[in-house]
């Protein structure tokens, strides 16, 4: 494992090295690939210093990786690579100084995971709003446990996590994030992995689940049930100028709300599934 250490100023040196000792990939592309990463990257406050560890191993892409791409007839590696964000400067010896444990504890404000996936290098991540330059929102938050530097820290955030497009669409990665959510606020839900979502869904699909293609909102719906939920689906055909009031009482309430959005009326043919966690101050 190494570990390297950088202002927020200096990502992309930091991020494009990673990319390239982690996932052998070429200068070319990983550069391509920080211009993705670095949308992400710029929310971060000037502040922000970034500590970058290689052979990481992440619960999420491991499962994909022992459920689908270990079975696949190309190279792909199961070890991911992990950002950790700190408030302000950091240095490596500050992991081994036990008088500097509650110093480095205030300062962490969260991690990124980066996956073998390419081109969809983001992986699960949870992001302290304290993080980032805009910060006027009230979200949904639950405290989740991660290291950096073989030190334990905690932060409070919502998971996120781009689809990988093969073992996880939208649909699962948002029906992942909210059973990570809910499962470390509250003791009656427990988290899920892809596999367990792929495997709930079988049931009732006609086709096999991967590579995926997507899920349909009946089948969202049956996940969340299967997951230990009462769901109930609102269509803006159906409720009109109530629907928007409908959406307002449950994010006032504190509670995520998955969205389905589609351009079929238009004459797309792209549907999208994303979850409301919160609204801006007003």
């Amino acid at each position: 494992i190494t570990l390297s250490i950088a202002a927020v100023a200096d990502a992309e040196e930091l991020v494009t090295d990673l990319l390239k000792s982690s996932f052998a990939i070429n200068n070319a592309d990983a550069i391509d690939s920080y211009k993705e990463l670095g949308l992400h990257i710029k929310r971060l406050k000037d502040t922000c210093w970034l500590v970058a560890e290689s052979s990481y191993v992440d619960k999420v892409h491991r499962d994909s990786y022992y459920h689908y791409y270990s079975s696949k007839h190309s190279l792909n590696k199961r070890d991911c690579a992990r950002i950790s964000i700190f408030e302000n400067e950091i240095k490596e010896e500050d992991f081994r100084d036990v008088e500097k444990r509650k110093e480095i504890a205030d300062k962490y404000l969260g991690f990124i995971i980066l996956r073998p996936t390419e081109p969809f290098f983001l992986g699960r991540s949870v992001i302290s709003p304290r993080a980032l330059k805009q910060n006027n929102f009230r979200v949904c938050k639950s405290t989740f446990e991660s290291t950096a530097g073989g030190v334990k820290f905690r932060v409070n955030g919502f998971p996120h996590a781009s689809q990988d497009t093969e073992t996880m669409s939208c649909a699962e990665t948002t029906l992942w994030a909210m059973m990570e959510y809910f499962s470390t606020r509250y003791a009656e839900y427990r988290p899920v992995l892809p596999s367990r979502i792929i495997q709930t869904l079988n049931r009732v699909s006609v086709e096999r689940q991967i590579p995926s293609r997507g899920l349909s909102i009946p089948q969202i719906s049956y996940a969340m049930r299967e997951f230990g939920f009462g769901t109930r689906i609102y269509a803006r055909s159906d409720f009109g100028d109530e629907f928007e009031k409908i959406i307002s009482c449950y994010i006032e309430s504190g509670i995520p709300v998955i969205l389905a959005v589609d351009n079929h009326d238009d004459g797309g043919n792209i549907g999208h599934a994303i979850i409301c966690i919160g609204r801006e101050l007003i």
